[in-house]
């Protein structure tokens, strides 16, 4: 992986994934466990096809 120096960011990368995820009515989380890394968890619902059943 690379270090933390080597990419320049605002940090705010996970805030906006957060509030895309809400606005389509979803969610994102992480877990974490020291030295084994972060899992990343993002839900969006499944939009049915609005023409099934016509």
């Amino acid at each position: 992986m690379h270090k933390r120096s080597e990419y320049e960011g605002t940090e705010i990368g996970l805030t906006i994934c957060r509030e895309i995820a809400e606005r389509h009515g979803g969610s994102i989380r992480v877990e974490s466990e020291t030295g084994n890394g972060s899992t990343f968890i993002i839900r969006l619902p499944v939009k049915q096809d609005r023409w099934e059943g016509i």
